[in-house]
């Protein structure tokens, strides 16, 4: 849903919809498929998409972003979303208070999608987010999520089961 700048926040939600980084301290096994990608992320445009086989969004799953997005909340998904991100452009995540998050490959960031986000483009090139997720109505240890987060992107081509994902 998107939201303007000038949304008042409600009490439980943040300025800032990033509440954790860690950087991915071992190597694991992924490599960038934009051939693969393009089978899932058709659109030339502004396209986010969830996939993978599973069930529901609190399963692990790819999460796939073209361009970048309009401030927005989730409102009909769990509050909060692990992302190991494998593939990013030239992107920032920044809440209202518009203080960015850099991101890179191989990091895992810990959002609020509950609170208002943006996906936002540092210059006009920047085309792809793509990450492992897992999401959760409450805050999942960084610990348990890194594992079946690895685990999943180890055992998981990114265009198996391209069915989006709507729970």
């Amino acid at each position: 849903m998107n939201v303007k700048w000038d949304i008042e926040l409600k009490n439980w939600q943040n300025l800032n919809p990033i509440l954790e980084v860690h950087k991915l301290d071992i190597k694991i096994n992924f490599i960038w498929d934009e051939i693969k990608a393009r089978e899932v992320l058709t659109s030339k445009g502004h396209q986010l998409k969830t996939w993978g086989g599973a069930e529901k969004t609190s399963e692990p799953h790819w999460i796939g972003v073209t361009k970048q997005t309009p401030l927005h909340i989730d409102p009909r998904y769990p509050r909060y979303t692990w992302h190991l991100i494998l593939k990013v452009d030239n992107f920032s995540i920044r809440g209202i208070d518009k203080i960015e998050t850099i991101l890179n490959d191989n990091i895992f960031i810990l959002l609020d999608t509950h609170s208002p986000h943006q996906l936002f483009a540092l210059d006009k090139k920047a085309t792809y987010y793509f990450a492992a997720s897992i999401d959760s109505n409450n805050i999942l240890p960084f610990y348990y999520v890194k594992n079946k987060l690895i685990e999943f992107v180890e055992a998981n081509e990114i265009n198996n089961n391209t069915n989006r994902i709507k729970k």
